[in-house]
């Protein structure tokens, strides 16, 4: 079975209060972001971490992300390390975005961000996270963040189950290119979307940016 999570925050002390979790303290809610995940996920399960995994010392992550049942790819988030460090506490694989095939024969997009419809047209869905709050399902972007889905990793049974809507909405377009040396966008999107804008502008600048890749 493959689930889904994200925004798991190990280590972080202020994300109890900014997301209101209910933990008593950082200690309670690392332990309890582990027992949780062994809840629901075998050592025969595939776990997608969809960003954001730890905000503390990696040797003191590792701790934790060591005793996690199943298989564990990351795809980045803005507050994860590099790949030698993620590979290194405990992570199977690293990504910074991947290509995935619901089992009812969806086409679906894993990143961090959630991203505008011109963004991820080519595909069903997009499952993300990066956001703390709901809904669960926006068009046919579902966030799988732990902050709303009871801090425990989702099946991807449960978000077949989900109800998608791939109707555009009537009030956003997004338009972006260059002109010479001019780079021209051209906006009206959800606020959620917009960090996966700077990111796709990112990369159409990635040769001018070489450096920003690595």
């Amino acid at each position: 079975m493959d689930f889904f999570t994200s925004d798991l925050h190990w280590g972080h002390k202020n994300i109890i209060k900014f997301c209101n979790r209910p933990f008593k303290n950082v200690h309670d809610m690392n332990r309890s972001l582990v027992k949780n995940w062994n809840s629901v996920v075998t050592n025969n399960d595939t776990v997608y971490v969809l960003g954001d995994v730890f905000v503390c010392n990696p040797p003191t992550a590792e701790k934790y992300i060591k005793k996690l049942n199943g298989r564990k790819i990351l795809i980045k988030g803005n507050h994860d390390h590099d790949e030698k460090t993620m590979l290194g506490v405990g992570f199977d694989e690293f990504h910074r975005k991947l290509d995935y095939r619901t089992p009812n024969g969806k086409n679906a997009l894993l990143q961090h961000y959630p991203a505008p419809s011109k963004l991820i047209k080519k595909y069903d869905m997009l499952i993300h996270g990066h956001i703390h709050i709901a809904p669960k399902v926006r068009e046919n972007r579902v966030n799988v963040s732990c902050d709303i889905w009871d801090y425990t990793p989702v099946s991807i049974e449960e978000i077949c189950k989900l109800t998608l809507n791939n109707k555009k909405p009537v009030d956003e377009w997004c338009e972006i290119y260059t002109d010479g040396e001019i780079l021209k966008a051209h906006l009206s999107i959800h606020v959620h979307d917009f960090s996966s804008v700077v990111e796709h502008i990112y990369e159409m600048m990635k040769d001018r940016w070489p450096r920003r890749r690595k």
